[in-house]
């Protein structure tokens, strides 16, 4: 590709934020790597996800590579967050996943309790309302989410979304009073 259309294919790219940068920055990376392994999720396990090396995740996750590319850390990043969404794994990978993270003095996840309160995955609460599990306890704010898109969303009566969710109808409508009363961007 000539300089004159990699200019043009770059701008374009940039318009529809699509574009990638070369290379940035592998700490961020490094530390998601780490958290995912320290949860039970193994090198073996999010290579085969990312379809890439172990050696690879492994490298960067030891912190023996100080860049990688924008497209395998918006990889990493995207795994990380579908990940969360489900829990963790069990089994002898998983522990031995555990042990050696641990070993590294790397942690998991951290849950912090102000967020169960404010922060909602819509796609916890979207799970939650079809009726599946949501692969973590919901906090407050996602229940209450839960049950407006249960009720305004899938047309399920307040009893309905209640059993849906694992509810009391009470519950489901004092959900529904709290996001009538609280306007829209406030909650």
């Amino acid at each position: 590709m000539h300089a004159r259309a990699y200019q043009q294919a770059r701008r374009r790219a940039i318009a529809y934020d699509r574009w990638v940068p070369g290379l940035i920055d592998a700490g961020a990376t490094a530390e998601l790597i780490r958290e995912m392994v320290a949860a039970g999720w193994g090198f073996s396990a999010l290579a085969g996800q990312l379809n890439r090396r172990v050696m690879t995740l492994h490298t960067i996750a030891h912190g023996r590579r100080r860049r990688v590319s924008g497209h395998l850390a918006g990889q990493v990043s995207d795994l990380y967050d579908e990940l969360l969404c489900y829990p963790p794994p069990a089994g002898h990978a998983a522990t031995y996943a555990r042990t050696t993270a641990a070993r590294h003095g790397w942690h998991p996840p951290v849950d912090e309790p102000w967020r169960r309160d404010t922060d909602v995955d819509p796609v916890v609460a979207e799970r939650a309302a079809h009726g599946h599990h949501p692969g973590r306890e919901m906090g407050a704010a996602e229940r209450r989410a839960a049950a407006v898109y249960a009720v305004h969303t899938r047309r399920l009566s307040n009893g309905a979304a209640a059993e849906a969710l694992g509810l009391s109808t009470r519950t489901v409508t004092r959900h529904l009073a709290h996001h009538r009363a609280v306007p829209s961007g406030e909650e």
